[in-house]
């Protein structure tokens, strides 16, 4: 009977030595102090995703943080104090980076914000216009991503998109607020033959989706539901003439679009929402004028629903 104790012992004090931090479910942002639950401190977000495995939650404390946030897991990112108190910035020195918050391909189940617990996440303008970049970038293939309650601000080229061809399957993009602008001051251009060899030609504000078409396509079964789109992808250029992008495209197939405020500003012959794969439903949404017509020079070509 002592040796059977004693065996017992061994391996729990074996268990306890050697499992410190194999599962640790929750590592907080930039001490344990902010939540009573958290296992493992870290000093910056970057730092706590390292720390993280998969299906571990990674708690931010309220504050500013200037950091490329790169997800390479399958984490929750959350905050404590909500959007209005949570702020993500990209750092001022230039660079051709994808994201302020960048989510690697094959990352699936990815949660960025929850109800009441997202960020406020300030985009980027990308030093060279042929690359495409966002204030959250899915890049490659993604299977049920989560983006709730954040406020995606874009500052220059997009707040929120996916990658051209790359499957995007099972997600959620609810009760956001995406705001910002896609250029920096003036619109360039007129029309689009120049975007990636002319800086400052508008950019989308939201795109998921791998262009038009009667086919299903990569992308599938996203929901967009309870989000504000108040930003801005179009003005008018330096020769007086409109130049404005789409602001929301969401070319998915089998896609709930319901509950959403689009009341962002643009021009030329953009519109608020397009949407060209089957199957979608596109219900109980409010679309706001005002910004549309704004900057209407001649003829109002500017339109809310294109599909």
């Amino acid at each position: 009977m002592h040796r059977r104790i004693s065996s017992c012992l061994l391996a729990v004090s074996c268990v306890a030595a050697l499992g410190g931090r194999a599962a640790a479910s929750e590592v907080c942002v930039p001490n344990n102090a902010i939540d009573p639950s958290c296992d493992t401190p870290a000093a910056t977000i970057n730092a706590a995703i390292a720390a993280a495995v998969n299906g571990d939650t990674v708690i931010v404390g309220a504050g500013t943080y200037t950091e490329f946030v790169v997800i390479d897991k399958n984490v929750t990112l959350r905050s404590i104090a909500g959007r209005a108190g949570t702020t993500i910035n990209p750092p001022s020195t230039p660079a051709a980076n994808l994201g302020t918050i960048l989510v690697t391909s094959g990352s699936n189940g990815v949660r960025i914000g929850t109800a009441g617990r997202g960020f406020t996440i300030n985009g980027l303008d990308n030093t060279s216009p042929g690359l495409e970049s966002a204030a959250v970038y899915f890049q490659g293939a993604h299977t049920n991503p989560e983006v709730r309650d954040n406020e995606i601000v874009a500052a220059g080229d997009a707040a929120l998109m996916s990658e051209f061809g790359n499957a995007v399957v099972g997600a959620v993009i609810d009760g956001n607020e995406f705001s910002g602008q896609t250029f920096a001051g003036t619109p360039a251009d007129f029309g689009f033959g120049n975007q990636f060899t002319t800086p400052n030609v508008p950019r989308q504000l939201v795109v998921l989706g791998d262009g038009g078409g009667a086919g299903v396509g990569a992308h599938n079964n996203v929901t967009f539901t309870n989000n504000v789109i108040s930003g801005t992808a179009g003005g008018i250029n330096g020769l007086g003439q409109e130049q404005g992008n789409t602001l929301v495209t969401l070319d998915v197939a089998n896609s709930t679009i319901t509950g959403n405020t689009f009341a962002g500003t643009t021009t030329r012959f953009a519109t608020s929402l397009r949407a060209r794969r089957p199957n979608v439903t596109i219900s109980g949404n409010t679309f706001d004028s005002t910004g549309l017509v704004a900057l209407a020079l001649f003829t109002p070509a500017t339109a809310h629903l294109f599909v």
